[in-house]
C-alpha cells in the first residue's frame, strides 16, 4: 500500500487505485468522513478492534498510545502502521459506540519527544511523530469541501468522492451503473464539508542551535481549532504527509491529531532528585541571594552598577507572583531596564540572563520579524493562497518566560507603545480584518538602551538623552544607569578576570545548567504574603513619598506594587514559604538604590518627573525662575521692543544658584515650548 485514508474526510496519500475504490454510492445516514470501502481488508482488524476498544471505554475520546498498548499492542502496530486509517476507524467508531456523530477520536497524553522538524524527512512519511513546537502564525478557520457530492441525472444513485486536501478536485461526470448513461447533477449544498486551520508550526529557539529554527506547515480541523494561539508553546501529535509543489517535487506538512499546551500539560525540564538535593541544599545557603547574583555573567568586572544589576536580574527571573486583590489582577511579571554608554557590560547581562531564564526570547532591531515585539495580522501568500495570518511577537512568544530586548532605543516609538498592554496587563490585543485575538504575554521584560549621543551627559535628564517612549519608565521596577568613568580600580578588575580565566581555580559560581533548574523550581514557588512584609513595604513608600513637595513627587505610585513583586521575587529566589520582613528590605534596596541612581536632582531629592516626558521639578523650577528673570529685565528695557540680554538674563541666574549649561539647557527648552524667543542677542516673552 502507498497511501492511507484521511482522518478527517479527504483522500490525501492515498494510491490512484485506492482513491478510486474511495469514489462510490454514498449512503445517506453513513458519517461521510468514515464511508469504508469494500475490498479494504487490512481496515477490517483496526476497524473490530478500535470498535471493541471504545465499547469498553464508552465516553472518551482521547485516548493514549500507552492505553491502546495494554489494551492491544497488534492494534496499536496496525495503527501505527497506518495512522490515517487508524484514526478513521478510531474516530468512527467513538462515534458509532456514544452514537454521536460530532465526536472526533484524539491522541493524548502525549510523550517527551527527541525529535524536531529540523529532522523530519521524507522515511517519516505516513507515521506519527511528536513535537515540541511553538506556533510561529495560525490562519483563520474556514470550511474545505472534504466529499464531493453528486446524484444520477437517470437513477438517482448518489456519489461521493473524496477530496485532496492539496491538489485538483475530484468530480464525476457521468453514472459508473454500466445500464445506465445519466450524467451527474451537482448541488454544491450537499457536499460535505468540514472546518480547518491551518498553521506554521515553529521549533523551540532553546532546542534550536539556530537564531531562526526550522518552521512547518500543519492544519487543525474541528475540535482543534482554537485551542492554542500564535506565540504559544504546544506539544503535538501529527501524522506527517506529503503535499505537491512546482510539478513533481514535494514538501512535508503535519496532520494534528493531538494537542497539549506546553505550560499545562507537562513539564519542560525533567529535574532528577539529585538535582532536587543540589537545588534545596543551595536554597538554604546563608547568602544565596548573592550566591545567585554573582554567578550571573559571573566573568564581568564587579562595578555598582554591574552588582546592583545582577541582584535586580536575578530577582526579575525568580519573578514575582500574581495577585487577585478587589476583583482586580496584580501582575506578578518583574521588567528592569539597563541604560547608558556602550561597553559597560548591559548587553552581557542581558545575553546571560536569556542563557539562564528557563523560557527566554531575544530580540533586537537587527532580527526582528514582521510581528514585531508584540503580534501582528499580516496579509501575505501562505498556505498557498494570500491569508490573514497571526504572528506572535518577541513578548508573546516568551509569555510566562523571559524577553530580553537589545538597543530598546533603536525601535520606533510606535513599537514601543505597543509594549504597555503587555508590560501591565499582561496581554496583546490584535484586531484587524477577519482577525480577532487576546495573546497571552505574561513575560518579564529586560530591556538594555543606549544615549542619543552614545555617551551620558551630566548636564541633561536621563529621559532626553535616550529615545524610549516616555510612558514606559515607570513600568520598570527597576531603571540601572552604566556609565563609562575614569576608575583606576574598575579598570584594573577588566584584566583581573582574565587572570582568574586562566587558573587553575575552580569556579564558586553556579553552573549555568543549574541555575536554569533552580530558577524552574523558584519560579513555581507560591510563598505567602505577610502582614509584616506588607507594612514594611508601606513604611518604606510612605516614607519616599513624604519627601515630596509642592512641585515635586518623589516616587511614583506604581513603585508600590514594585515592592511587593521584588519582595515576593526574593522569598522565591531562597524557596521560601513566606515573604518576610528580609525579602522587603531586598526590594527596597533594589528599588531605591537603583531610584537614587537614575531619578534625582541635583540637590540628591528623589524626583519621579526625571524619568517622564515632560521637566522635572527641578526643571520647572529653573524654567519659572528664568522666565521672571527675562519678565523683569524686559519690563526694565527702556529701549524697543522689551527684551533681555542674554549676559544678563546668565548673571541673575547664577545668583540664583542656577549653574549656566543648567540655564542655556532651560532656555533652550523654553524656545522650543514658543514660551520664549530668542534674535541671537536677547530673550523676550512670546506673546
Amino acid at each position: 500500500m502507498t497511501g492511507d485514508c484521511d482522518a478527517d474526510g479527504g483522500a490525501d496519500g492515498v494510491s490512484k487505485k485506492e482513491q478510486k475504490q474511495l469514489e462510490g454510492k454514498f449512503d445517506t445516514e453513513e458519517p461521510y468522513e468514515y464511508k469504508i470501502v469494500p475490498g479494504y481488508d487490512f481496515l477490517a482488524p483496526i476497524d473490530v478492534g478500535t470498535r471493541r476498544f471504545w465499547r469498553d471505554n464508552k465516553g472518551e475520546t482521547t485516548v493514549s498510545f500507552d492505553d491502546l498498548t495494554e489494551y492491544d499492542d497488534e492494534l496499536v502496530r496496525d495503527i501505527r502502521k497506518r495512522p490515517l486509517c487508524g484514526m478513521w476507524a478510531l474516530t468512527k467508531n467513538v462515534r458509532e459506540v456514544n452514537q454521536d456523530n460530532s465526536l472526533h477520536a484524539r491522541i493524548g497524553d502525549l510523550e517527551e519527544s527527541d525529535r524536531s522538524i529540523e529532522s523530519l524527512r521524507a522515511d517519516d512519511l505516513y507515521s506519527f511523530v511528536n513535537l515540541d513546537v511553538t506556533v510561529k502564525s495560525r490562519s483563520g478557520s474556514y470550511p474545505i469541501r472534504a466529499v464531493w457530492m453528486g446524484k444520477c441525472s437517470i437513477c438517482g444513485d448518489r456519489y461521493g468522492q473524496y477530496q485532496p486536501r492539496h491538489g485538483p478536485e475530484n468530480t464525476l461526470e457521468n453514472c459508473t451503473k454500466e445500464s445506465c448513461d445519466g450524467y451527474i447533477e451537482v448541488n454544491d449544498k450537499e457536499h460535505k464539508r468540514i472546518t480547518t486551520q491551518e498553521v506554521v508550526f515553529q521549533d523551540l529557539h532553546r532546542n534550536s542551535d539556530s537564531s531562526n529554527p526550522s518552521d512547518m506547515p500543519g492544519y487543525v480541523n474541528e475540535d482543534l481549532i482554537g485551542q492554542f494561539d500564535a506565540g504559544e508553546e504546544v506539544r503535538i501529535c501529527a501524522i506527517v504527509l506529503p503535499r505537491e509543489r512546482d510539478g513533481t517535487a514535494e514538501e512535508l506538512y503535519l496532520h494534528i491529531v493531538g494537542i497539549e499546551t506546553a505550560n499545562e500539560d507537562y513539564d519542560v525540564y525533567d529535574i532528577s532528585d539529585e538535582e532536587m538535593e543540589q537545588i534545596e541544599a543551595l536554597s538554604n545557603k546563608e547568602h544565596i541571594h548573592h550566591k545567585i547574583a554573582e554567578s550571573i555573567a559571573p566573568g564581568l568586572a564587579t562595578t555598582e552598577s554591574v552588582e546592583l544589576g545582577r541582584m535586580a536580574i536575578a530577582h526579575l527571573l525568580a519573578g514575582g507572583d500574581k495577585l487577585e486583590l478587589n476583583g482586580g489582577t496584580h501582575r506578578g511579571q518583574i521588567h528592569g531596564a539597563l541604560i547608558g554608554d556602550p561597553g559597560t557590560a548591559k548587553s552581557s547581562l542581558l545575553e546571560y540572563a536569556s542563557m539562564i531564564a528557563p523560557k527566554s526570547v531575544e530580540a533586537n532591531a537587527d532580527n526582528m520579524s514582521a510581528a514585531g515585539l508584540t503580534a501582528a495580522a499580516i496579509k501575505e501568500e501562505a498556505f498557498n493562497r494570500s491569508e490573514w495570518t497571526l504572528h506572535g511577537g518577541a513578548v508573546v512568544r516568551a509569555h510566562e518566560g523571559v524577553c530580553t530586548i537589545d538597543e530598546l532605543d533603536k525601535f520606533d516609538f510606535n513599537e514601543q507603545d505597543k509594549l504597555h498592554t503587555p508590560m501591565e496587563s499582561g496581554v496583546v490585543n490584535v484586531a484587524k480584518a477577519n482577525i480577532n485575538a487576546t495573546l497571552k504575554a505574561e513575560s518579564s521584560i529586560l530591556v538594555a538602551a543606549n544615549p542619543t549621543d552614545q555617551r551620558f551627559s551630566p548636564f541633561d535628564e536621563i529621559s532626553e538623552q535616550i529615545d524610549i517612549a516616555p510612558a514606559l519608565w515607570s513600568r520598570f521596577e527597576f531603571i540601572i544607569p552604566f556609565k563609562d568613568e575614569v576608575d583606576e580600580e574598575i579598570d584594573r578588575k577588566i584584566f583581573e578576570k582574565y587572570k582568574k580565566a586562566t587558573s587553575d581555580e575552580d569556579s564558586d559560581a553556579i553552573s549555568p545548567e543549574l541555575m536554569k533548574k533552580y530558577l524552574v523550581v523558584a519560579r513555581e514557588n507560591k510563598p505567602e504574603l505577610t502582614e509584616e512584609a506588607i507594612d514594611y513595604c508601606a513604611d518604606v513608600f510612605e516614607e519616599a513619598r513624604s519627601q515630596s513637595d509642592v512641585n515635586r513627587v518623589s516616587i511614583s505610585m506604581r513603585k508600590a506594587e514594585g515592592l511587593i513583586r521584588l519582595a515576593q521575587a526574593s522569598a522565591n529566589l531562597r524557596l521560601g514559604d513566606e515573604v518576610t520582613i528580609e525579602d522587603a528590605e531586598r526590594a527596597e534596596d533594589i528599588i531605591m538604590s537603583a531610584l537614587k541612581m537614575v531619578s534625582t536632582d541635583q540637590y540628591g531629592n528623589l524626583d519621579a518627573d526625571v524619568l517622564s516626558e515632560g521637566p522635572s521639578a527641578q526643571k520647572r523650577n529653573t524654567m519659572l525662575c528664568l522666565l521672571d528673570i527675562i519678565d523683569d529685565l524686559s519690563e526694565a528695557c527702556t529701549s524697543g521692543k522689551p527684551k533681555a540680554e542674554k549676559q544678563d538674563v546668565l548673571e541673575l541666574a547664577q545668583e540664583e544658584d542656577i549653574k549656566q549649561h543648567r540655564a542655556e539647557a532651560a532656555l533652550k527648552r523654553l524656545q522650543n515650548d514658543g514660551q520664549i524667543w530668542y534674535n541671537g542677542t536677547h530673550y523676550g516673552i512670546r506673546d
